[in-house]
């Protein structure tokens, strides 16, 4: 069960071209506009920061991933590809409990990155915009609590922003 959900209205499209572009410079770049974050979660789980440079040139350049102790990385970036070329959605207090919605639903991402089952991190939900008003329905029938005001206008608030903006919704839940 989730304790918190993020939300981002992305640009799938610019998500999508980062695998396979082969473009040494987005690498550089992206590792020094995320230094910060990446140090800090580096530092927390104890690896290297050459760890998410060596997972992000296996993206950018489409290379196969192998075996993996380390996949929450792959999880880690996606986000910050979220955050690249997306805008956090502000909420209250929106679904602690992504898993009642979707439950079903196998972790989904806007390019190719492996996933580990095994991992307690983050789940990621990736919505495209035109499925947005089939998983707006979803978030407001299935979960058993679906029927309560804050649920419903948070629900709609993060739906709305999505469909108004014309992106995409990823959900990250912790």
């Amino acid at each position: 069960m989730s304790s918190e959900v993020i939300a981002y209205a992305v640009d799938r499209k610019k998500i999508k071209e980062i695998y396979g572009c082969k473009d040494k410079d987005f690498i550089s770049d992206f590792m020094s506009e995320f230094s910060d974050e990446i140090e800090e979660l580096a530092e927390d789980f104890d690896v290297n920061l050459s760890d998410f440079e060596s997972r992000l040139d296996l993206i950018v350049n489409a290379k196969p991933y192998g075996e993996d102790d380390n996949v929450w990385i792959y999880n880690s970036l996606y986000e910050m590809f979220c955050q690249k070329y997306g805008e956090l959605i502000e909420h209250e207090e929106f679904m602690c409990y992504l898993e009642d919605a979707i439950d079903d639903t196998p972790r989904t991402a806007f390019l190719q990155i492996p996933a580990d089952k095994d991992f307690e991190g983050a789940d990621y939900y990736s919505i495209a915009y035109e499925d947005l008003d089939t998983f707006k329905k979803i978030f407001l029938t299935k979960p058993s609590y679906a029927h309560e005001d804050y649920y419903i206008d948070e629900v709609n608030t993060i739906f709305d922003f999505a469909k108004e903006n014309k992106r995409d919704l990823v959900f990250f839940a912790y």
